[in-house]
């Protein structure tokens, strides 16, 4: 069984260094890992956390092939802007990972944990991503930390996804320092502004925030979204085969020649033993 993948991608800038981003990823990798790491009757988990610690476009690019259809969650920290994700080698542009995040067909969230991305939604809605986590204002390395790892843990609980948010917000608020030096902020344009808590949950599809990681662990959507792909698929066979059986079998009424009618039923035998087989498929759906 194909496993539901969390991946969680990171990446700094040299020139605009984020003290926080590590310490983010060993945390929320712990946390991911040691809440998911077995089911409730000690079964390995459905859950497969991945870490890319150090980015590339070519990195993010080929993981994202490697777990085609998989990934439920993709998280992202590093530095934003209302267009750019910046990795640790080059930028990715929001409308060019939307096109590439439309192939996935199983993202359920996608969490921008930088700064200034809440036009970057527009793109990726249309991409058929239904819930996002986005920032309209500049945010604090630290706090960004504190309120990733609190929305974490509250998720890991079995908390629904909008109740883990608010948990995870007011957690961060009522515990994390703002250091007040602006080269801490996860954004690519230092507009002077002031640090603010901006992180919103947005739905782009109706009531898209209401689950928990339990239940994408008990039915990941990514395998229905499979199984009833291939039912239709089978239905599609079951129904081209029975309308060749039923062309043959008027055909073989109305033959009068003994040697066509044996042919005839060869080819019969054949088809039907093809569709008792879409038959026993169809049954295990």
């Amino acid at each position: 069984m194909n496993k539901v993948v969390i991946l969680l991608v990171f990446a700094n800038d040299k020139h605009q260094p984020l003290d926080e981003i590590a310490k983010e990823s060993q945390m929320i990798r712990k946390i991911l890992r040691d809440a998911l790491d077995v089911d409730s009757d000690n079964q390995r988990s459905y859950f497969e956390v991945e870490l890319l610690p150090y980015s590339s476009s070519q990195d993010l690019f080929e993981e994202l092939r490697r777990f085609n259809n998989q990934i439920v969650i993709l998280h992202f920290a590093g530095h934003t802007n209302s267009e750019l994700w910046r990795l640790h080698e080059g930028v990715v542009n929001a409308n060019g990972m939307a096109e590439v995040l439309k192939l996935q067909q199983s993202i359920q969230l996608l969490f921008l944990n930088g700064c200034n991305n809440h036009q970057q939604v527009e793109a990726f809605s249309k991409a058929n991503i239904p819930v996002l986590i986005a920032t309209s204002e500049p945010i604090n390395d630290q706090q960004a930390q504190v309120f990733a790892t609190g929305f974490y843990k509250k998720l890991v609980s079995g908390k629904a996804l909008k109740t883990s948010i608010q948990d995870a917000y007011d957690w961060a608020k009522a515990t994390a320092s703002a250091t007040g030096d602006i080269s801490s902020r996860r954004s690519i344009d230092f507009d002077g502004a002031k640090d603010a808590w901006s992180w919103d949950l947005i739905e782009t599809q109706n009531q898209a925030a209401q689950w928990s990681l339990s239940e994408i662990q008990i039915q990941p959507n990514i395998s229905k979204n499979m199984a009833d792909y291939k039912a239709k698929e089978l239905q599609k066979r079951w129904d081209r085969l029975s309308h060749k059986i039923s062309l043959l079998q008027e055909q073989y009424d109305n033959e009068t020649r003994v040697e066509e009618q044996l042919r005839i039923d060869l080819v019969l035998e054949k088809i039907l033993a093809e569709r008792d087989k879409v038959e026993l498929e169809m049954s295990a759906c």
